[in-house]
């Protein structure tokens, strides 16, 4: 039985991408590199290769967060050192679909957007969910749904119960409360 349907609208990735993006070079400390994200309000930067034309990669919050807390030094530690090398990309005319579908597959939350190989945008998980995708559930599968969501909050307050890891415990903590969040959500 399929719990639900997902309908999205035939909007491309160039409606909704953003641009321009906020580009690096791959000498750029991690200290810049952060201090660009918070300035711009970004999540994630394009580091361009030497020529200026092409992407050597692409550095997130998370890639620099992750730097820091095992011990890089924010200003030895280069882009280069920590950032996504070939990173996957969309282009402007892409359907969302498809540029979510790469997003979900591989675990990111940001996507290049590429035309005739050269950077024209930037599309994040949340550009693309806000631009019309809506979740619709037919009848019975709402009261399915409740249920499936009230076993894992059971299995999940089990789990709690049962680990000694204090870091593990907090994070099964983290992910009941938000299934409780949802739960609710679906309550109103």
């Amino acid at each position: 039985m399929v719990l639900m349907d997902l309908t999205v609208t035939t909007s491309s990735v160039g409606r909704v991408m953003h641009s321009p993006v906020v580009a690096v070079d791959e000498k750029t400390t991690l200290r810049e590199a952060a201090r660009l994200l918070r300035d711009a309000d970004i999540g994630t930067l394009v580091v361009e290769d030497e020529d200026e034309e092409t992407i050597a990669g692409i550095v997130s919050e998370r890639d620099v967060t992750r730097a820091l807390a095992d011990g890089a030094d924010p200003d030895e530690v280069w882009v280069a050192d920590v950032m996504s090398r070939e990173p996957r990309y969309a282009t402007g005319g892409d359907q969302v679909s498809t540029a979510l579908d790469v997003m979900l597959v591989a675990g990111i939350r940001h996507l290049p957007v590429l035309e005739d190989g050269a950077i024209v945008g930037i599309v994040s998980m949340r550009d693309l969910l806000g631009s019309g995708m809506r979740l619709t559930l037919r009848d019975g599968d709402l009261a399915e749904l409740r249920t499936l969501l009230d076993d894992a909050l059971r299995d999940l307050s089990h789990e709690i119960a049962d680990t000694d890891n204090a870091e593990f415990r907090d994070m099964l903590r983290e992910r009941r409360e938000r299934l409780q969040r949802v739960k609710d959500a679906l309550g109103r």
